[in-house]
C-alpha cells in the first residue's frame, strides 16, 4: 500500500496534491536503488573484477579507478551544478536528462564481455562505470534538493524516511527478481521447484549473459519507475535565466556563499559532522560482508541471505526514523542513533568463533546444525549488525531531513551539492582507518572497532549544531 492509498476521504485537494508529490518523490529512490545494489555491489562488480578483467586483484584496481573517477567528478562539480540549478529554478528537466544518460550507460554494460569476445574495450567499460557512478550521485543530489518542495518542515523527516524505505524495497525486489529468474537458474539450482529451469529470455550463461543482463535490467527499471517521480513530484518554477546567465549567476552565488560562510556556519558544522559519521557508516557497510567471510567463513549464499535481511531491516529503520523525526526532530534522532550505532559496533566485534561478548564459550554450540549462520556468535553478530543497519538508516534519513531544515531556502540545491561533496571528500577515511588498524593489529575486529573514532568525532561536532534554518545570503 502506498502513500496515496492511505489518504483519508476527507482530505482537501491540497493535501491530496501534497501526498501525491511525496509519493512521486519517493519513487525516485525505488527507481535508482537497483543501480547501486546490482551494479556496484552484488552482481556486476564481481563479474567485472573476476571475469571481465580475469584477475581479481587487477579487477579491484580497475573497479576502484572507475569509482574514483566518478567520485572525483561529482565532488568537483556538485556544488557548481547545485548553484546553477538553483538559479534556473526547475530541477525536473535536469533529472530527465540525467536519467536518459544513466540508462544509456547502464544498457551499454550488456557489451562488457571478457577478453577478445567482441565486446567493449576495458577502457570503455571503466569509463561507463565512472559515468554511471557520476550520474547516480548527480540525480541523488537533485532529488535530495527537492525534499523541501514536497511538504513543510514538519513532514521532511517522514518523507525522507519513506524515500529510504522505498530504496531498500526496490533493492530487495530487484535482487529477488534477478536471482530467481536469472542467476540461480543459470547455476542450475534444481532444488527449488518454483524457479525456472533456465534463465528467462533464453539468456546463455556460456556467454555470461545472465550477468551482463544486469545493465539493461536496471536501465529499464530506472526509466519505468522514474515516470511517477517525473509526473507527480512538484518542481520549482523556472526563473527565466538562460543557461549562460545561470552559469554566471550560479558561480557568483557559490563564491558569495564562500565569502559569507560565517553566516551559514551552523550548516557548515553540520556538514562536517555528518561527513565523519557518514564515513563510519560507509566503512561498516563495505566491510560487513568481508568481516562475515573473514571471521565466520561466510560463503556467497550466507552473504546473499545477509544482504536480503539487511535490506529489510534498513527499510524498517527508515520508516521508523521518518516518524521519530517528525515527533522529536532530526538532530535528536541523529545523536541517539549514533550512540546506538556505537554500542552495536562494540557488541558486533565482541563475537567471533567460539566467543561472544568477549567471553569464550565452553558449552557445545546448539546451532551448529543450521544451514546458515550456524553458531551462537555468528547469529549474535548477524542480529547486532541488522540493528546497526537499521540505526544507520535512521541516521541517513534524519541527516538528509536535517539539511533540508537548516539550509537557506533559496540555496537548497547548492547546499545539497556541498552535501554530496562532503560525502565523497573523505570517503576514503573510513576505509583507510579500518585497513590500517587491521594491518597493524592483525585483527579485523580492531579494524572495525576503529570506526568509533569517526562516530565520536562526528557526534562531538553535532552537539554544536542547532536545528534552525539559515537565512538566505545577501547578494553582493
Amino acid at each position: 500500500m502506498n502513500t496515496i492509498d492511505k489518504l483519508p476521504a476527507n482530505l482537501s485537494s491540497t493535501d491530496v496534491k501534497l501526498a501525491r508529490g511525496q509519493f512521486g518523490w519517493t519513487m525516485y529512490e525505488f527507481a535508482r536503488a537497483p543501480s547501486a545494489t546490482l551494479i556496484f555491489m552484488f552482481i556486476f562488480a564481481p563479474y567485472f573484477t573476476q571475469t571481465v578483467v580475469g584477475n581479481p586483484i587487477e579487477g579491484v584496481k580497475y573497479w576502484g579507478l572507475a569509482n574514483t573517477i566518478g567520485g572525483v567528478a561529482i565532488a568537483c562539480l556538485a556544488p557548481f551544478v547545485g548553484a546553477i540549478v538553483d538559479r534556473m529554478g526547475r530541477r525536473i528537466p535536469w533529472m530527465i536528462g540525467a536519467f536518459l544518460v544513466l540508462a544509456i550507460a547502464e544498457s551499454l554494460l550488456w557489451f562488457a564481455m571478457p577478453g577478445t569476445n567482441g565486446g567493449l574495450r576495458l577502457g570503455v567499460i571503466i569509463a561507463l562505470i565512472a559515468i554511471i557512478a557520476f550520474f547516480v550521485e548527480l540525480t541523488t543530489l537533485l532529488h535530495n534538493a527537492m525534499l523541501d518542495s514536497v511538504g513543510p518542515s514538519s513532514q521532511t523527516g517522514r518523507a525522507s524516511g519513506r524515500g529510504y524505505a522505498m530504496s531498500n524495497t526496490g533493492s530487495l525486489i530487484a535482487i529477488l527478481l534477478i536471482l530467481s529468474c536469472v542467476i540461480l537458474p543459470a547455476q542450475e539450482i534444481g532444488t527449488f521447484a518454483f524457479l525456472p529451469h533456465s534463465p528467462v529470455f533464453g539468456l546463455d550463461p556460456v556467454y555470461f549473459e545472465h550477468e551482463r543482463i544486469v545493465g539493461p535490467f536496471v536501465a529499464t527499471w530506472l526509466l519505468l519507475f522514474a515516470i511517477p517521480f517525473v509526473v507527480l513530484t512538484p518542481d520549482n518554477p523556472a526563473t527565466g535565466l538562460s543557461p549562460a546567465n545561470a552559469v554566471k549567476a550560479g558561480m557568483a552565488q557559490l563564491f558569495n556563499t564562500i565569502r559569507q560562510a560565517r553566516k551559514v556556519s551552523n550548516v557548515g558544522r553540520f556538514l562536517v559532522g555528518r561527513m565523519l559519521y557518514n564515513d563510519a557508516i560507509i566503512a561498516l557497510q563495505v566491510y560487513s560482508a568481508i568481516y562475515g567471510a573473514g571471521v565466520f567463513g561466510w560463503n556467497s549464499v550466507d552473504i546473499l541471505a545477509f544482504a536480503i535481511l539487511l535490506a529489510i531491516t534498513c527499510a524498517i529503520g527508515s520508516m521508523v526514523a521518518g516518524h521519530l523525526d517528525s515527533r522529536f526532530g532530526s538532530r535528536r534522532i541523529i545523536i541517539v542513533a549514533n550512540v546506538a550505532m556505537s554500542i552495536c559496533i562494540i557488541l558486533m566485534v565482541s563475537s567471533s568463533p567460539g566467543m561472544i561478548l568477549f567471553i569464550p564459550m565452553t558449552e557445545p554450540d546448539p546451532l551448529n546444525a543450521l544451514p546458515l549462520f550456524s553458531s551462537i556468535p555468528e547469529m549474535f553478530f548477524l542480529a547486532t549488525f541488522l540493528v546497526l543497519g537499521a540505526v544507520g538508516s535512521m541516521i541517513l534519513v534524519c541527516s538528509r531531513a536535517m539539511l533540508a531544515k537548516i539550509s537557506p531556502l533559496k540555496m537548497m540545491t547548492q547546499f545539497f551539492g556541498i552535501y554530496s561533496l562532503s560525502g565523497y571528500a573523505t570517503a576514503f577515511l573510513g576505509h583507510a582507518l579500518v585497513s590500517s588498524v587491521t594491518g597493524i593489529t592483525g585483527s579485523l575486529q580492531f579494524g572495525m572497532l576503529s570506526t568509533l573514532i569517526l562516530v565520536a568525532a562526528g557526534l562531538a561536532i553535532l552537539f554544536t549544531v542547532k536545528e534552525t534554518r539559515a537565512a538566505d545570503l545577501e547578494v553582493d
